[in-house]
């Protein structure tokens, strides 16, 4: 179920603009609301019956890590499927990670929050993945500016990834609006 959940985030936070509808009997409307480095994404799905909507916290971060080489693209995903439901953490890093290291979130004094197991892999990378502790998801956001996402590669090199946390706090407090009107 978290990686179905993941995965619809994560194409929505791809998507430049909000999709037609799937079909004619589905129609699919979608709520944004940037929050400095973050998106705040609503779907709405009228079909199956009843109406549901998915919210979650969305970043893109694009950083160029050699020269000559492609730029890495990270997507961090937060959501919370349910009103009474846990929050779930997912990033989508490249395909040329190294799979049992998994993916390391740590806050801006360098202390890990948590450690994320790649789940799965697709043509456009892999996803890493966890469900959140209260503790672990008060330790990130306090983070005040910027977070670090740590992995390795399969040929054993370790990289860092660097992101804001600029209008995180915002995101987050819509992101909990949303989840208990749902």
């Amino acid at each position: 179920m978290f990686s179905a959940l993941a995965a619809s985030l994560l194409a929505l936070a791809q998507a430049q603009a909000a999709a037609p509808p799937a079909a004619p009997n589905a129609p699919i409307t979608t709520e944004e609301t940037p929050y400095q480095a973050w998106m705040m994404r609503c779907e709405t799905r009228a079909q199956p019956q009843p109406e549901t909507t998915l919210c979650g916290v969305t970043s893109t971060v694009t950083a160029q890590v050699q020269e000559n080489e492609q730029p890495v693209i990270l997507t961090k995903i937060l959501l919370r499927p349910a009103k009474e439901g846990a929050y779930q953490l997912s990033f989508e890093l490249p395909l040329a990670v190294l799979l049992p290291a998994g993916a390391q979130l740590t806050d801006a004094q360098g202390e890990e929050i948590i450690r994320l197991p790649f789940i799965t892999c697709q043509q456009t990378g892999c996803e890493a993945g966890a469900v959140l502790t209260p503790e672990q998801l008060q330790q990130w956001l306090t983070s005040p500016e910027k977070a670090t996402v740590f992995y390795s590669l399969s040929n054993g090199k370790r990289m860092k990834l660097d992101f804001s946390m600029a209008g995180m706090d915002q995101a987050f407090a819509h992101l909990e609006r949303a989840t208990a009107e749902n």
